[in-house]
């Protein structure tokens, strides 16, 4: 199915609009966010760019569905060939402490595969754009993700929880580990060769993925989960299960480190009855 330029240029403005409305509220003092459950940070700005990016997309093609973190998920979406897939802002808390390491995230599904995607970065002035089949760009120059083959020595963004156990370290080990405030930038950065790898052994949620999905394939790389199983979206329950991102090389290393990664048992820490 073809997407049509009235959707693609429109669709490409929302999210030029969402980055704006997001870099003007940037480093303001009055939306410091509540917790809407443990460890998910919400703002007003999350909630404002979500309206907007619904209004002006919901316009554009009424027939494509939603889902959004921000947004209550309608079960009708299920039933719609093609979904847009919405993080209003990724890396809320890093927005909420003035850290730059946060975008909106848009990516329009197709029968469970991303078409269409854009990740913009205001804080840095970084717009990422791709369609399939026609590679994917950052300001306008094309991305190649790296080709680096082995982990050790690489750069590898995780979890920030992940970064700080020693046994996750060590299990890392070569690696230099990036704690992610936002996975969605680490994995534009994947697609830009900025960095090596991401991994998460814990699950992700699709509008964490979705757009960064398409710009990491058409940048020559691959997301997969530990089967070696691209994501599917547009589920049910909207989850990527532990996952790893990078160019072909490493993408095996990878996924061989996600199988094997496993935390000291309780049984193992315990000392043994005397």
């Amino acid at each position: 199915m073809t997407v049509s330029g009235h959707v693609r240029d429109g669709a490409a403005r929302a999210v030029r609009e969402a980055a704006a409305l997001v870099l003007e509220a940037f480093g303001r003092e009055d939306d410091p966010g509540w917790y809407k459950a443990p460890g998910a940070l919400v703002t007003e700005t999350d909630l404002a760019v979500d309206r907007l990016l619904r209004d002006r997309l919901g316009a554009l093609d009424p027939a494509i569905g939603w889902l959004s973190e921000e947004s209550a998920d309608d079960p009708a979406r299920l039933a719609c060939e093609r979904i847009w897939v919405v993080d209003p802002i990724d890396g809320t808390s890093a927005f909420a402490e003035g850290n730059p390491e946060f975008g909106v995230s848009v990516a329009l599904v197709e029968h469970g595969r991303p078409v269409l995607a854009w990740f913009a970065c205001p804080a840095r002035d970084e717009f990422y754009e791709a369609a399939r089949g026609n590679g994917a760009f950052r300001n306008g120059a094309r991305l190649a993700v790296g080709e680096r083959d082995v982990i050790a020595g690489g750069t590898v963004a995780c979890r920030r929880g992940d970064a700080k156990r020693a046994w996750f370290r060590e299990g890392m080990a070569g690696a230099r580990l990036v704690p992610a405030l936002s996975l969605a930038c680490q994995l534009a950065a994947v697609a830009a060769g900025r960095i090596d790898g991401v991994l998460s052994r814990a699950p992700c949620k699709e509008w964490d993925t979705a757009a960064a999905d398409l710009l990491i394939e058409e940048a020559g790389g691959r997301i997969e989960d530990a089967t070696g199983a691209v994501p599917r979206y547009n589920k049910p329950e909207p989850l990527v299960p532990g996952m790893v991102a990078a160019g072909p090389g490493l993408l095996g290393p990878l996924r061989e480190r996600l199988r094997n990664l496993r935390p000291p048992s309780v049984a193992a820490a315990s000392p043994a009855p005397g």
